[in-house]
Protein backbone atom coordinates (compact mmCIF):
# COMPACT_ATOMS: atom_id res chain seq x y z
CA UNK A 1 0.00 0.00 0.00
CA UNK A 2 3.18 2.76 0.67
CA UNK A 3 4.20 1.94 -2.65
CA UNK A 4 1.08 2.71 -4.06
CA UNK A 5 0.58 5.47 -2.18
CA UNK A 6 4.02 6.31 -3.33
CA UNK A 7 3.90 5.95 -6.93
CA UNK A 8 0.53 7.94 -6.64
CA UNK A 9 2.18 10.91 -5.18
CA UNK A 10 4.95 10.88 -7.61
CA UNK A 11 2.81 11.03 -10.32
CA UNK A 12 0.84 13.68 -8.79
CA UNK A 13 3.94 15.63 -8.56
CA UNK A 14 5.60 14.93 -12.30
CA UNK A 15 2.38 15.70 -14.35
CA UNK A 16 2.58 19.01 -15.97
CA UNK A 17 0.60 21.50 -18.03
CA UNK A 18 2.31 19.31 -20.93
CA UNK A 19 1.06 16.17 -20.00
CA UNK A 20 -2.54 15.63 -21.13
CA UNK A 21 -5.23 14.92 -18.33
CA UNK A 22 -5.78 11.31 -20.05
CA UNK A 23 -1.93 10.89 -20.20
CA UNK A 24 -2.43 11.43 -16.63
CA UNK A 25 -5.89 8.98 -16.27
CA UNK A 26 -3.58 6.21 -18.58
CA UNK A 27 -0.95 6.22 -15.72
CA UNK A 28 -3.02 6.07 -12.38
CA UNK A 29 -5.31 3.43 -14.08
CA UNK A 30 -1.95 1.69 -15.09
CA UNK A 31 -1.19 1.31 -11.18
CA UNK A 32 -4.68 0.68 -10.12
CA UNK A 33 -4.59 -2.42 -8.03
CA UNK A 34 -7.78 -1.80 -5.70
CA UNK A 35 -10.93 0.23 -5.77
CA UNK A 36 -14.17 -0.33 -8.50
CA UNK A 37 -13.20 -0.47 -12.25
CA UNK A 38 -15.60 1.47 -14.00
CA UNK A 39 -15.40 -1.07 -16.41
CA UNK A 40 -17.65 -3.10 -15.38
CA UNK A 41 -20.30 -1.25 -15.91
CA UNK A 42 -19.99 -1.03 -19.85
CA UNK A 43 -22.85 -1.56 -21.38
CA UNK A 44 -25.37 0.02 -19.07
CA UNK A 45 -28.48 1.77 -20.51
CA UNK A 46 -30.12 4.66 -19.40
CA UNK A 47 -32.67 6.63 -21.17
CA UNK A 48 -33.67 10.39 -21.00
CA UNK A 49 -36.44 11.82 -22.74
CA UNK A 50 -36.64 15.74 -24.25
CA UNK A 51 -39.41 17.84 -25.45
CA UNK A 52 -38.71 20.37 -27.43
CA UNK A 53 -36.51 22.47 -24.51
CA UNK A 54 -33.14 20.67 -25.65
CA UNK A 55 -29.53 21.53 -24.46
CA UNK A 56 -26.49 21.70 -26.33
CA UNK A 57 -23.74 19.29 -26.62
CA UNK A 58 -22.33 20.97 -23.78
CA UNK A 59 -25.10 20.45 -21.52
CA UNK A 60 -25.86 17.05 -22.76
CA UNK A 61 -22.11 15.94 -21.47
CA UNK A 62 -23.11 17.33 -18.29
CA UNK A 63 -26.31 14.80 -17.93
CA UNK A 64 -24.11 12.10 -19.44
CA UNK A 65 -21.62 12.67 -16.56
CA UNK A 66 -24.77 12.93 -14.58
CA UNK A 67 -25.74 9.70 -15.30
CA UNK A 68 -22.71 7.99 -15.07
CA UNK A 69 -21.62 9.30 -11.50
CA UNK A 70 -25.46 7.82 -10.66
CA UNK A 71 -24.66 4.84 -12.47
CA UNK A 72 -21.33 4.33 -10.87
CA UNK A 73 -22.82 5.31 -7.37
CA UNK A 74 -25.47 2.26 -7.14
CA UNK A 75 -23.03 -0.15 -7.94
CA UNK A 76 -20.06 0.69 -5.98
CA UNK A 77 -21.24 2.94 -3.13
CA UNK A 78 -18.73 5.54 -4.20
CA UNK A 79 -19.98 9.36 -4.44
CA UNK A 80 -18.73 10.63 -7.08
CA UNK A 81 -18.29 14.97 -8.05
CA UNK A 82 -17.90 16.35 -11.63
CA UNK A 83 -14.36 16.82 -11.66
CA UNK A 84 -13.68 13.00 -10.95
CA UNK A 85 -15.13 11.60 -14.48
CA UNK A 86 -13.72 12.75 -18.10
CA UNK A 87 -15.78 12.11 -21.22
CA UNK A 88 -13.40 11.14 -23.85
CA UNK A 89 -16.40 10.88 -26.20
CA UNK A 90 -20.06 10.88 -27.41
CA UNK A 91 -20.53 8.80 -30.59
CA UNK A 92 -23.52 8.60 -32.25
CA UNK A 93 -24.53 5.05 -33.35
CA UNK A 94 -27.75 5.49 -35.10
CA UNK A 95 -25.55 7.37 -38.02
CA UNK A 96 -22.01 5.98 -37.17
CA UNK A 97 -20.44 8.95 -35.93
CA UNK A 98 -19.41 11.29 -33.72
CA UNK A 99 -22.72 13.24 -31.71
CA UNK A 100 -23.24 17.04 -32.88
CA UNK A 101 -25.20 19.68 -31.18
CA UNK A 102 -28.01 19.59 -34.20
CA UNK A 103 -28.12 15.67 -32.64
CA UNK A 104 -29.01 16.88 -29.34
CA UNK A 105 -31.23 19.55 -30.08
CA UNK A 106 -33.21 17.30 -32.29
CA UNK A 107 -33.13 19.32 -35.34
CA UNK A 108 -33.46 16.07 -37.19
CA UNK A 109 -37.20 16.14 -35.35
CA UNK A 110 -38.99 13.42 -32.66
CA UNK A 111 -37.13 10.02 -32.94
CA UNK A 112 -34.59 8.10 -30.43
CA UNK A 113 -30.88 8.39 -31.06
CA UNK A 114 -28.67 6.03 -29.07
CA UNK A 115 -25.19 7.51 -27.78
CA UNK A 116 -22.41 5.44 -26.39
CA UNK A 117 -20.84 7.51 -24.34
CA UNK A 118 -16.87 6.69 -23.08
CA UNK A 119 -15.52 7.98 -20.00
CA UNK A 120 -12.95 7.38 -17.72
CA UNK A 121 -12.27 8.15 -14.30
CA UNK A 122 -9.93 11.36 -13.70
CA UNK A 123 -7.08 11.46 -10.97
CA UNK A 124 -9.74 13.17 -8.50
CA UNK A 125 -11.44 9.51 -9.23
CA UNK A 126 -8.93 7.42 -8.78
CA UNK A 127 -8.18 8.64 -5.10
CA UNK A 128 -12.15 8.38 -4.31
CA UNK A 129 -11.26 4.57 -5.14
CA UNK A 130 -12.49 4.37 -9.32
CA UNK A 131 -10.61 3.83 -12.37
CA UNK A 132 -10.79 2.12 -15.85
CA UNK A 133 -13.10 2.79 -18.54
CA UNK A 134 -16.83 2.79 -18.73
CA UNK A 135 -19.14 2.86 -21.86
CA UNK A 136 -22.56 3.33 -21.50
CA UNK A 137 -25.83 3.68 -23.81
CA UNK A 138 -27.14 6.99 -23.27
CA UNK A 139 -30.98 6.61 -24.97
CA UNK A 140 -31.78 10.04 -25.92
CA UNK A 141 -35.89 10.51 -26.96
CA UNK A 142 -37.20 13.46 -28.41
CA UNK A 143 -40.85 13.28 -27.80
CA UNK A 144 -43.00 15.03 -30.70
CA UNK A 145 -44.53 18.23 -30.64
CA UNK A 146 -48.14 18.81 -30.51
CA UNK A 147 -49.27 21.85 -32.12
CA UNK A 148 -52.94 21.54 -29.72
CA UNK A 149 -50.72 22.93 -26.86
CA UNK A 150 -50.83 26.17 -28.46
CA UNK A 151 -54.93 26.64 -29.23
CA UNK A 152 -56.29 29.86 -27.95
CA UNK A 153 -52.96 30.68 -26.37
CA UNK A 154 -52.65 33.69 -29.13
CA UNK A 155 -56.10 35.07 -28.90
CA UNK A 156 -56.21 39.08 -29.26
CA UNK A 157 -52.84 39.41 -30.91
CA UNK A 158 -52.98 42.21 -33.45
CA UNK A 159 -52.23 42.35 -36.77
CA UNK A 160 -51.55 46.02 -38.55
CA UNK A 161 -49.44 47.68 -40.84
CA UNK A 162 -49.93 44.88 -43.97
CA UNK A 163 -52.08 46.40 -46.98
CA UNK A 164 -52.84 43.34 -48.99
CA UNK A 165 -55.63 40.68 -47.60
CA UNK A 166 -53.34 37.27 -48.30
CA UNK A 167 -50.39 39.17 -46.08
CA UNK A 168 -51.93 38.67 -43.03
CA UNK A 169 -51.60 35.65 -42.42
CA UNK A 170 -48.07 35.76 -43.04
CA UNK A 171 -47.62 38.75 -41.40
CA UNK A 172 -49.09 36.96 -38.03
CA UNK A 173 -47.16 33.71 -38.68
CA UNK A 174 -44.23 36.04 -38.75
CA UNK A 175 -45.20 37.13 -35.07
CA UNK A 176 -45.22 33.67 -33.69
CA UNK A 177 -44.41 30.75 -35.23
CA UNK A 178 -40.99 32.40 -35.45
CA UNK A 179 -40.20 34.46 -32.48
CA UNK A 180 -41.84 32.60 -30.41
CA UNK A 181 -42.91 29.09 -31.10
CA UNK A 182 -39.64 28.74 -33.33
CA UNK A 183 -37.09 30.07 -31.48
CA UNK A 184 -34.84 27.43 -32.81
CA UNK A 185 -32.87 26.93 -29.12
CA UNK A 186 -36.33 25.63 -27.84
CA UNK A 187 -37.86 23.95 -30.64
CA UNK A 188 -36.03 23.07 -33.20
CA UNK A 189 -37.94 21.50 -35.55
CA UNK A 190 -39.72 24.97 -36.56
CA UNK A 191 -36.22 25.24 -38.17
CA UNK A 192 -37.74 24.16 -41.16
CA UNK A 193 -40.24 26.62 -42.75
CA UNK A 194 -41.96 23.36 -44.34
CA UNK A 195 -42.98 21.51 -40.99
CA UNK A 196 -45.79 23.98 -40.04
CA UNK A 197 -48.26 25.70 -42.82
CA UNK A 198 -51.11 27.80 -43.32
CA UNK A 199 -53.95 29.12 -45.51
CA UNK A 200 -53.48 31.77 -47.18
CA UNK A 201 -56.56 33.78 -46.18
CA UNK A 202 -58.06 34.71 -42.39
CA UNK A 203 -61.34 33.90 -41.90
CA UNK A 204 -63.82 36.12 -40.49
CA UNK A 205 -64.80 35.59 -37.09
CA UNK A 206 -68.38 36.71 -37.60
CA UNK A 207 -69.53 34.79 -40.29
CA UNK A 208 -66.85 31.92 -40.54
CA UNK A 209 -66.39 33.49 -44.52
CA UNK A 210 -62.87 34.58 -45.96
CA UNK A 211 -61.36 37.62 -45.77
CA UNK A 212 -61.03 38.64 -49.04
CA UNK A 213 -59.37 41.83 -50.91
CA UNK A 214 -62.24 43.31 -51.82
CA UNK A 215 -63.33 43.13 -47.61
CA UNK A 216 -60.04 44.90 -47.00
CA UNK A 217 -60.92 47.44 -49.43
CA UNK A 218 -64.45 48.11 -47.76
CA UNK A 219 -62.75 48.67 -44.05
CA UNK A 220 -62.18 52.42 -42.90
CA UNK A 221 -58.77 53.10 -42.02
CA UNK A 222 -58.46 52.77 -38.57
CA UNK A 223 -61.02 50.15 -38.32
CA UNK A 224 -60.58 46.93 -36.77
CA UNK A 225 -62.06 43.20 -37.56
CA UNK A 226 -62.12 40.06 -35.93
CA UNK A 227 -60.32 37.17 -38.15
CA UNK A 228 -58.97 33.99 -37.23
CA UNK A 229 -56.53 31.42 -39.43
CA UNK A 230 -54.95 27.81 -38.22
CA UNK A 231 -51.31 26.17 -38.28
CA UNK A 232 -51.49 22.47 -38.66
CA UNK A 233 -48.33 19.92 -39.21
CA UNK A 234 -47.57 19.50 -42.67
CA UNK A 235 -46.01 15.96 -44.21
CA UNK A 236 -42.71 17.60 -43.82
CA UNK A 237 -43.50 18.77 -40.28
CA UNK A 238 -45.30 14.79 -39.37
CA UNK A 239 -41.71 13.53 -40.62
CA UNK A 240 -39.81 15.73 -38.20
CA UNK A 241 -42.34 14.56 -34.98
CA UNK A 242 -45.00 17.45 -35.39
CA UNK A 243 -48.55 16.62 -35.27
CA UNK A 244 -51.78 18.66 -35.12
CA UNK A 245 -53.08 22.08 -35.49
CA UNK A 246 -53.88 25.03 -33.57
CA UNK A 247 -56.78 28.40 -34.02
CA UNK A 248 -55.30 31.76 -33.62
CA UNK A 249 -58.11 34.63 -33.00
CA UNK A 250 -56.69 37.41 -33.94
CA UNK A 251 -57.36 41.52 -34.87
CA UNK A 252 -56.36 43.08 -37.60
CA UNK A 253 -56.58 47.19 -37.86
CA UNK A 254 -56.45 48.34 -41.14
CA UNK A 255 -53.70 51.08 -41.13
CA UNK A 256 -54.18 54.56 -41.95
CA UNK A 257 -51.77 55.59 -44.86
CA UNK A 258 -50.36 59.00 -44.04
CA UNK A 259 -49.08 61.79 -46.82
Amino acid sequence: MLKLLSLIGSLSLTSSAAMPLSQNVINLNNVAKQGFDISALNGTVRTQRYDYEQENLYLFELTALAHAMTIINKASGIQLDWPDLEIVSSFNMNENRDLTDADVLGRNGAGTTFIKVTLVATESGFEKGVYGEMNYIFKMVHESLQLEIYENLFAGVVVQQIWEADKIVGALRGRIVWPIIGEFTRYPTFGSPESVGNPLYATKLSDGQTFTEEDYEKMEPGSKIGLSTIFYATSEGKRRGVTGAFRVNFVFVKTIICC
